[in-house]
């Protein structure tokens, strides 16, 4: 074959369409109004990374983590389990993306309010702003990692229900650190206790 064979070859599906005025006309439709859901996607997402001082991988991470355990959630209660289809658990999902996007929104504003307040020199009102913004980072941070846990073990959850062993091992390497920490830290806790109370 030549190159204007390839070229010819390529063109085809082309020249079908052009030759065809309804069909490049549908096609023109659709391809216009998926190039404006992914714009309008695009643009939510950069302004919720803008609003809420955060990563567009994080947010991008968390939405595929939610949307994910949304899906999984419905196939394995209504067509492997035969259950009856919840919609309050359909709602609670997007109630509690909403509540952690809000929380989020929330603890950046006010780190935002504390860290440009406009004040006299006050080394003593500096470094009570200094010490509100500092936990409120840390609760926005700590919001942010338990927002990603609670998505992967809900997900956990839904791949025992599918006995999915590969998914279930793959989220088990980034929850057992995890569980480990929280484990340790409540027997530590447990231990003060005793020892206060005795």
């Amino acid at each position: 074959m030549k190159l204007q064979d390839y070229f010819n070859y390529i063109a085809e599906p082309v020249n079908f369409v052009a030759a065809n005025k309804i069909l490049l006309t549908i096609s023109s439709v659709i391809f216009g109004a998926i190039y404006c859901v992914i714009g309008a996607i695009h643009h939510g997402f950069v302004f919720m990374a803008t609003s809420l001082s955060i990563s567009i991988t994080f947010i991008v991470l968390y939405f595929a983590l939610a949307f994910a355990d949304l899906i999984f959630g419905i196939y394995a209660n209504v067509f492997v389990l035969k259950e009856k289809f919840e919609s309050k658990k359909f709602i609670k999902k997007f109630l509690l993306i909403g509540f952690g996007l809000i929380v989020l929104y929330v603890s950046v504003s006010l780190v935002n309010t504390f860290l440009y307040y406009d004040y006299h020199e006050n080394s003593v009102l500096k470094m009570f702003l200094d010490t509100v913004v500092f936990l409120l980072e840390g609760i926005k941070i700590s919001l942010i990692i338990f927002l990603i846990l609670y998505e992967l073990t809900s997900l956990r959850e839904k791949a025992e229900k599918l006995q999915w062993q590969e998914l279930i091992h793959l989220l088990d390497v980034f929850l057992v650190p995890f569980k480990k920490v929280q484990d340790f830290v409540s027997r530590r806790f447990e231990k003060t206790i005793e020892d206060e109370n005795k």
